[in-house]
Order: structure tokens, then C-alpha cells, then sequence
């Protein structure tokens, strides 16, 4: 591991991280590495060295019966010492998979309390799960792989779940007896703690959701091996169910190559950003991209933006506007879908009247009581919003107002989108003239400005 100043120009600290090795060659890689608040490093890969560093307390200190383990190691912010350091995969031979139980880690996140999830390939029916987890048991009786995401605690001692993702594999064999399955290549985690990964599968039968972009495997029978297909997933809080989860591809070249996912990244709202390889001239492009068309015999790298919007179940909204005075008042209540929650501290709010939509961004509500508020300008417009909430029901009430915002060619019935964090709702309801009342919920915010706000 190694730390470079801002200039580029020194090394800050460089460091080894490696034991003896198994005698036949093989050794460690480091393959993903994540930085936490305190500069704190956070390294995952695999090592086959029964010597490799771990530290007392960490979750596995002793090397398995295998033939390669993955392993998690955190350095301190000098890169002097070691904060923990364990080895991740199983303890024991036996049971299907191949490649004598290897295990291997290729991604890592950090989320804001210093929990580790981590993502990879194993091989074993022996790698450890946690009760209550997505996907508890090996999911193929062929000597085949399966993705893995796991969180550890922050101290490295214990997982706060583990679960395998993954499918039955492909029945084209690639040696004797041996197959191959899934794949996770990187791992990223929200502010709510769900945790996304991307990678890949020749499983047919790889967990998608109802919702899925692409619910079914469709690279074609490749002549050499099989051809796989990238998966996006996103996996919620607790570790025992999927959100979302689709395979992201095309139909391959028909020989040995299909699409692969290798990196994947999240924003503030949610959205998921995924990148990778394809060799598909039919991988999915969205009308108005950089690149809607296959340019190359050799194969192409891909960027696709997903959004994990989660409707409301339930979604009333009554809008007035004043055109003359370019400004509405919206009132609103909406109840969340299932898996949706709401945390205005971390989640930016969309507020969509007609063609003027106005993001205020995460972070800018204030927390009182059960209920956020906001007073601020965003783009020109002056805004007040308020949002309360029956945490018992779900239930949540908004109510805004807003100024100087435009209200150009804007017609019923009007169309109303909110948007909070993934949870969102769109209606259309006939606007009304704005009434001359006060909409500034004078008893939630502080004293006016001299500006009026």
C-alpha cells in the first residue's frame, strides 16, 4: 500500500502487506482499497500465505483449510500499524465449488461509522453467512462460483452480515467437472446503508427483482466459454434483501466474451453509476447518450446511470399558483413504499411544478422535533418547505411555498413530481389560484430577514 502527497511528487508512507506465500508461487493481491474520515486505509484482495498479518480479536485469524482467502486489513492514517487485519472465506475443504475453496476479494466501502463491505468471488459452500441474510446457502451443486457481499463492524471482529449472491452457473463446462458462476467486482454504499455491487454472471438464474431493468440472461451460447453478463444490485441495510437487482448486458460475441461490470459509484440521491466492458452491439443505450452506437471489433467500455426510485405508496398533492407573482403553494402527504425511508439530513428533495423543478440539496433541511424545514434560495427561487411525518404509519405531510419561480406555459392539469432521496411520486391534479393567506409556518422558522425571508 502506498500514499502519494497531492503533488505527486513523494511517497507519504509505502508499505508491504504479505506473509511467506504457500510455497508454490502464489501469494497476496491487493485489489480494492477505500479511505475512511480519519485517512484511515481499508485494503481487501486475497493472500494464500498462512502467515499472512491478521491481528488479535479480528474476525478470522486463522488461515482455512483452503487454498486462497480473501482478506480485510485497515492501516492507520501514518501507515505505520496495522488497525486489524483478517482473513475472510472458509475455514474447511469439503462441500461443492472448486479451486479447493478459494476465496477473493476485489471491492470495498466505507460507510460514515466505519463499517467495511466488501464484495468478491468464492468458491466454497463453507464461506460465512450470517443468519436472516439475503442468500444464506450456495446456490450451485457444480464446481462453480458465487458472488459474496459482506459487512464487517468497525472494529473488524465480528460481520454484521454475509451473504452470498449468485446463481446455479453455467452448464457449459470450461474444464473437467469445472464451471463458472458469478462474480463481484466493486462494491458502494449510501448514506442509508444499502450497499450497491456490480460484476458478473452466467447464471440464468441469477436474484433479479420484479423491477429489473433486464430480467433475463441474454447473452448468447458462446462457442469457447460462456459468455457472461454484468448484474447491478443493491442490497438493503440489514443485509436480507434485495432492492433492486438486473443483469446489464447484451447478447455477447458469440465466442468467448460478453459484458462485465468493474467499478460502480453512488451520489447523495441514490443513483448508481456503473462501468465496465462490453463486446454486445446490443448492450442497452438511452436515446440523447454520448455513444448510442457499437464503433469497434475489439470491444468498448460502457457508463450507465441507474435510478433506484421507490414509489410512493400513497401520493395526494394540491398545488396554487400565482402567476403574476410567479409563485405556488404546494400541500402535500405522501406514505412510503416499501423499503423506503427518509433522512433529509443526508437526502436532497426534488420538487417538480409543471416544467420548473427545484433540488434543494442534501443537507440543507434542518431536523425539529418530527419534521425537517427549509427556508433558503435555490436558482433565483425563494422557497419554505416543511415536512413532518407519523414515523409510526409512514405517513408524511409536506407543505412549501415558494417565489419567483417559473411558472411559464404551465397548463392543468399540472403535473407534481417529489422526490426524496429514491422515494418518489408524480401525480396530476388541476392547480387553483394562489389565495392571499400567509403559507410561512412562522411557528417552525426563525425570524425573517429584512428581505421578507
Amino acid at each position: 500500500m502506498s500514499e502519494l502527497n497531492a503533488a505527486g511528487s513523494a511517497l507519504v508512507y509505502s508499505t508491504y502487506l504479505e506473509g511467506s506465500g504457500d510455497g508454490n508461487g502464489n501469494g497476496e493481491q491487493g485489489l480494492g482499497i477505500a479511505l475512511d474520515a480519519l485517512r484511515s486505509a481499508y485494503v481487501t484482495g486475497f493472500t494464500c500465505s498462512p502467515d499472512f498479518p491478521v491481528t488479535p480479536g479480528s474476525f478470522q485469524n486463522v488461515f482455512g483449510e483452503v487454498d486462497c482467502e480473501a482478506f480485510v486489513s485497515k492501516l492507520d492514517a501514518t501507515g505505520s500499524a496495522l488497525v486489524y487485519s483478517t482473513y475472510l472465506g472458509a475455514t474447511v475443504l469439503g462441500g461443492t465449488g472448486n479451486y479447493y475453496g478459494t476465496t477473493e476479494a476485489y471491492g470495498i466501502a466505507i460507510d460514515s461509522s466505519g463499517d467495511a463491505y466488501v464484495t468478491g468471488v468464492t468458491y466454497s459452500s463453507f464461506f460465512p453467512t450470517t443468519p436472516g441474510a439475503f442468500q444464506t446457502a450456495y446456490a450451485s451443486a457444480k464446481k462453480t462460483s458465487n458472488a459474496f457481499i459482506s459487512k464487517l463492524n468497525a472494529a473488524g471482529s465480528a460481520l454484521v452480515y454475509s451473504t452470498y449472491l449468485g446463481g446455479s452457473g453455467s452448464s457449459q463446462s470450461v474444464g473437467p467437472n469445472e464451471y463458472v458462476g458469478d462474480n463481484g467486482s466493486a462494491i458502494a454504499v449510501d448514506a442509508a446503508g444499502n450497499a450497491y455491487v456490480t460484476g458478473s454472471t452466467v447464471s440464468p438464474d441469477f436474484p433479479t427483482t420484479p423491477d429489473a431493468l433486464q430480467g433475463s440472461y441474454a447473452s448468447s451460447p458462446c462457442t469457447l466459454v460462456p459468455c457472461p453478463e454484468a448484474f447491478v444490485s443493491k442490497l438493503n441495510a440489514a443485509g436480507s434483501a434485495l432492492i433492486y437487482s438486473t443483469y446489464l448486458g447484451g447478447s455477447g460475441n458469440g465466442v468467448n466474451e460478453g459484458d462485465n461490470g468493474y467499478g460502480i459509484v453512488v451520489d447523495m440521491s441514490g443513483n448508481a453509476y456503473v462501468t465496465g466492458s462490453t463486446v454486445s452491439s446490443n448492450f442497452p443505450t438511452t436515446p440523447g447518450a454520448l455513444q448510442t452506437a457499437y464503433a469497434s471489433a475489439y470491444g468498448l467500455a460502457f457508463v450507465s446511470k441507474f435510478s433506484f426510485a421507490i414509489p410512493f405508496s400513497k401520493f395526494e398533492a394540491k398545488v396554487e399558483l400565482d402567476r403574476d407573482r410567479n409563485a405556488f403553494d404546494l400541500d402535500a402527504d405522501f406514505t412510503l413504499g416499501s423499503g423506503g425511508s427518509i433522512d433529509l439530513c443526508t437526502q436532497a428533495v426534488t420538487l417538480v411544478i409543471g416544467t420548473d423543478s427545484i433540488t434543494i440539496p442534501a443537507g440543507s433541511f434542518v431536523r425539529l422535533g418530527a419534521g425537517y424545514f427549509f427556508r433558503g434560495r435555490i436558482d433565483g427561487a425563494y422557497l419554505e418547505v416543511v415536512i413532518r411525518s407519523d414515523e409510526r404509519q409512514k405517513c408524511y405531510f409536506l407543505q412549501a411555498t415558494g417565489r419567483h419561480v417559473n411558472l411559464t406555459g404551465i397548463t392543468n392539469p399540472v403535473a407534481v413530481t417529489l422526490s426524496i432521496g429514491d422515494n418518489t411520486g408524480t401525480l396530476q391534479t388541476n392547480a387553483e389560484r394562489r389565495r392571499e393567506h400567509d403559507h410561512s409556518f412562522e411557528g417552525l422558522f426563525p425570524e425573517r430577514g429584512s428581505d421578507g425571508w
